[in-house]
């Protein structure tokens, strides 16, 4: 089987029989609603036979959508979870910086181009109100319908929960007091049987970028304007697609003076065509912003959850003499993020 943990999408649509599969799976799941015994703050790791790792997360306990979503690595959830109860904008960085396959059933109004007439072909029937829709986020790219790899990957993450359920039942997976449950390793033999692991997977979520160390001892060097405030911010924009077509979630990053108001810079970071994101153009961005005014501010405020995580380590770590301020001081980028969201 492809692994889907990849640089590039998986562009390869997926055959009749596999989507009559599909959508036959997906019954199942509606019919044994997984939601009402499992939370979305609990995450089941499956270790399969060829060695692939999966992190399956139920949703819907509290309602809304119900579904099942599968990221390729535990920092991939933890990543989506750390959004939860943010504003809408953490929520779309979320999604659309993080790889993810997902079965939701939602009202047909919601289905993705095409979807509706692959549910009809399969024979399956669904009420209009809960249709399943196979989505398949990656990293820098607009959502779109799961390649063939995906889909094959995503139900066999989703038979594997299933097959959980079946082992355990509800009461042995009832929700602790913890903000998020490694439920176990779910781990399959090669001859198909699964047993018990050990829990051996980070909680953390790094951040990757390259930090230009000349630069950055440049700004550190910068005399600190106490009473200068200033905002960093980080939308999501929808920014051209790739050859293949598909479209691609780049960065519209928004540097302001937050007493007049007077924008310092601002430009746009196009995600590649084979999707991810590089922060390092963005870091040496606010930093040459930062060497043009001729100093550093007394007070940072960062909106945008992966901005505000970047940004915090380089306070905590170059500029200690910075006030770092949380995104919900951010008043000028919620007006611009409110803005840019009017249909």
């Amino acid at each position: 089987m492809k692994d889907v943990k990849t640089r590039k999408p998986d562009l390869t649509r997926p055959t009749r029989e596999q989507l009559r599969e599909a959508y036959g799976l997906a019954r199942e799941v509606a019919d044994r609603a997984p939601w009402k015994c499992l939370h979305d703050s609990q995450v089941l790791a499956v270790r399969f036979a060829d060695g692939r790792e999966r992190f399956v997360s139920v949703m819907g306990r509290g309602g809304g959508t119900c579904g099942i979503s599968v990221y390729m690595t535990y920092a991939d959830f933890h990543r989506m979870k750390a959004v939860d109860g943010k504003d809408h904008e953490d929520a779309t960085d979320g999604f659309f910086s993080t790889n993810q396959l997902m079965l939701a059933f939602d009202s047909a109004d919601f289905l993705l181009e095409g979807e509706m007439e692959q549910v009809l072909e399969s024979g399956v029937r669904f009420d209009r109100r809960r249709m399943p829709s196979f989505m398949s986020y990656f990293a820098g790219l607009a959502r779109d319908r799961m390649g063939a790899a995906e889909l094959e990957d995503a139900l066999a993450s989703i038979r594997a929960l299933l097959a959980f359920l079946d082992a355990h039942g509800p009461d042995a997976i009832a929700l602790k007091d913890a903000p998020m449950q490694l439920l176990t390793t779910w781990t399959e033999l090669p001859d198909g049987s699964w047993v018990r692991g050990e829990n051996e997977f980070s909680w953390l979520m790094p951040i990757a970028f390259n930090l230009d160390g000349r630069q950055m001892r440049r700004v550190a060097a910068l005399p600190i304007k106490k009473k200068l405030g200033i905002e960093v911010a980080s939308f999501v924009v929808p920014m051209g697609r790739t050859p293949q077509g598909r479209g691609k979630m780049s960065r519209f990053v928004l540097i302001v003076d937050r007493d007049r108001g007077a924008p310092l810079g601002m430009d746009i970071f196009e995600s590649p065509d084979e999707g991810g994101f590089d922060w390092s153009p963005v870091l040496k961005f606010v930093l040459d912003t930062l060497l043009k005014l001729g100093c550093v501010p007394g007070r940072l405020a960062v909106f945008g959850m992966a901005m505000n995580g970047i940004l915090k380590r380089i306070v905590e770590t170059e500029l200690k003499g910075v006030e770092f301020l949380s995104d919900d001081r951010c008043e000028l980028s919620h007006q611009v993020f409110k803005f840019l969201q009017r249909p």
